[in-house]
């Protein structure tokens, strides 16, 4: 396996959509926004991560399933979409407070998002996973838009009206899996069927 397993079998394509689902609604406000917009049977879903994970049911997605390299698949199947120029992460622990906050940080009240841009830092992608969530719920997005689009910069106070276009340039969703040790990623649009 190369890293990347697409789910299409519809029982465990199901699983999968539930399990993004419920990591969403664990989530903050752009996961919010985002779920409420999500049609999630009208994209692809895979792991990322080698192995051969077993599904039953949704349940699944959160034992581990002896796997690794999902970091670096996660850095091979970014680096290899064209569509994706933004890595935003809602990190569930941080509060705008906090001392120990890093890298690009942006405020939503007191909640926390981080980012990079793509795919120059696509390399950052797994520290920033790994730092900006616990890790369930880790909810991060990958959307067409860059930071300067969005209007994203260190330190900034975003509002309200932030949200939806945020939420509107989602072209992709990432969600922990497998007890952490790999992932889910939704895209929009399936670049392994188009043959990009």
């Amino acid at each position: 396996m190369n890293g990347f397993l697409p789910i299409q079998e519809p029982r465990f394509r199901a699983a999968a959509d539930e399990w993004i689902l419920s990591s969403l609604s664990g989530g903050l406000v752009i996961s919010d926004a985002v779920a409420s917009g999500l049609t999630l049977s009208a994209g692809a879903v895979y792991v990322l991560g080698d192995g051969e994970p077993a599904v039953e049911s949704s349940e699944d997605f959160a034992r581990g399933h002896n796997g690794f390299g999902a970091e670096e698949a996660l850095v091979r199947f970014i680096s290899e979409l064209p569509v994706a120029n933004l890595l935003l992460v809602e990190n569930d622990l941080a509060l705008r407070t906090d001392p120990w906050l890093f890298g690009n940080a942006a405020f939503f009240g007191d909640l926390v998002v981080h980012w990079v841009d793509l795919p120059g830092s696509v390399v950052l992608a797994p520290e920033l996973l790994r730092r900006g969530a616990s890790g369930y719920p880790l909810n991060a997005f990958l959307l067409r838009a860059d930071s300067r689009t969005l209007g994203l910069a260190y330190g900034r106070g975003m509002t309200a009206d932030s949200v939806d276009p945020i939420a509107n340039e989602v072209c992709g969703v990432i969600v922990a899996a497998y007890d952490a040790e790999a992932y889910l990623l939704w895209l929009a649009d399936d670049p392994m069927a188009s043959g990009e």
